[in-house]
C-alpha cells in the first residue's frame, strides 16, 4: 500500500477550500480586473490563481483571512503576468499594486462587517419577513412564486419585500454606525 494520502482522506480540506474560495472569488476577481483591463487575460489570471490556491492550500494559515491570502497569490500571478507583458504598454508599478491590495483588504473587512450586520438583522426579523427574504434571495423565487407559496398576492409580496429590505438597510446602517457585534 502507498503511504500517499488518498483524496478521500482529505474531504474537510477540500470542502473548506471550496467554501473559502467560493466566498473569496468575487473579491479576487475584482482585484485582478482592477489591475488587468483585458477581460480574457483577467479571467485567465483568475483561473491561474485558483490553481495556485488549490495547490498551496495546505500551507494556508487558518488564523489569517483567506481573502487576503488569496489576493496575495493573485498579486504574485498579476506581477508575473506584468513581467511578461511589460513591453505591451501601461502597467502598474509595485507601489500602485500594493495600494490596490491594501484597498481590497480593507474593503473585505468592511464587507465582513456588513455581512455580520445583515445576519444579525435577519435574526431580528419576524419569521414571516425572514421567510420572504429567504424565498426571494436564498431560493431565487419569483414574486409570483413566493405569493403562491405563502398565499399572498404578488403585489402584496412586492410591497412586503420592499418594506423588509428597507428595514434591513436601516438596521445594517444602525449596527455599522454603532459598531455592534453580531447578536
Amino acid at each position: 500500500m502507498s503511504d500517499l494520502p488518498r483524496e478521500s482522506d482529505r474531504p474537510l480540506n477540500r470542502k473548506s477550500l471550496a467554501v473559502l474560495w467560493t466566498q473569496a472569488q468575487p473579491s479576487v476577481a475584482a482585484f485582478i480586473r482592477s489591475l488587468v483591463p483585458d477581460y480574457h487575460q483577467a479571467q485567465d489570471l483568475l483561473q491561474q490563481t485558483a490553481v495556485v490556491v488549490f495547490e498551496k492550500f495546505e500551507t494556508f494559515d487558518h488564523a489569517r483571512p483567506f481573502v487576503a491570502w488569496a489576493i496575495g497569490i493573485a498579486r504574485i500571478e498579476v506581477m508575473r503576468h506584468r513581467q511578461g507583458r511589460a513591453r505591451a504598454g501601461l502597467v502598474f508599478n509595485s507601489d500602485q499594486v500594493d495600494r490596490i491590495v491594501r484597498a481590497f483588504e480593507s474593503m473585505d473587512t468592511e464587507l465582513d462587517d456588513m455581512r455580520d450586520a445583515l445576519a444579525a438583522c435577519m435574526n431580528e426579523l419576524p419569521d414571516r419577513n425572514r421567510q420572504l427574504i429567504r424565498l426571494r434571495y436564498g431560493h431565487q423565487m419569483s414574486v409570483a412564486g413566493i405569493g403562491e407559496h405563502v398565499q399572498m398576492k404578488p403585489n402584496a409580496v412586492m410591497v412586503a419585500l420592499h418594506r423588509v429590505r428597507n428595514a434591513l438597510r436601516v438596521c445594517i446602517q444602525r449596527r455599522l454606525q454603532r459598531g455592534d457585534a453580531p447578536a
